[in-house]
């Protein structure tokens, strides 16, 4: 799979868990990588197959200088479901949030989190109900009563 990285998105938002932080804001910054192939549009030199660049980083500012949330690992979660709902070409993102101011005693350049988020495959599960996977010995799993049994020989 290839990769789209978009590094250094810098926007000003309301997150944190501290009532200050949520009031006056703070900047954060974000890198995307997006997942794809990109052999077709390289192919033919296409735009239309491939991602706008543009949209992209639209989409994380919009997020950003949206609804505040409590902790980085949200944010970054909600770029990335963004990210994955939006652009049906990627196949997986990695999204990166950097929180340079972060409220913390201590002398450090910031703090961030990253995470991959992988676009979800509808494949049909088998007909019918599940069953329960057997213990050796052929009892089933769970219950004080296939505790009990003794194991078939």
């Amino acid at each position: 799979m290839d990769l789209i990285r978009i590094s250094g998105i810098r926007s000003y938002g309301h997150h944190g868990a501290l009532p200050e932080e949520k009031r006056l804001g703070q900047r954060f910054t974000v890198s995307v990588e997006l997942e794809r192939d990109t052999r077709p549009a390289a192919a033919g030199d296409d735009l239309a197959r491939t991602v706008d660049y543009a949209a992209v980083i639209r989409t994380v500012e919009e997020q950003l200088k949206g609804k505040p949330v409590y902790l980085i690992e949200t944010l970054a979660q909600l770029i990335a479901a963004r990210l994955l709902g939006s652009y049906p070409l990627v196949q997986a993102v990695t999204v990166e949030v950097h929180k340079p101011f972060a409220p913390v005693a201590a002398d450090f350049d910031g703090i961030s989190v990253r995470i991959r988020r992988e676009r979800a495959c509808a494949r049909p599960g088998p007909a019918g109900p599940r069953r329960q996977p057997r213990r050796p010995g052929g009892a089933a799993r769970g219950g004080a009563a296939a505790a009990r049994r003794p194991a078939r020989l």
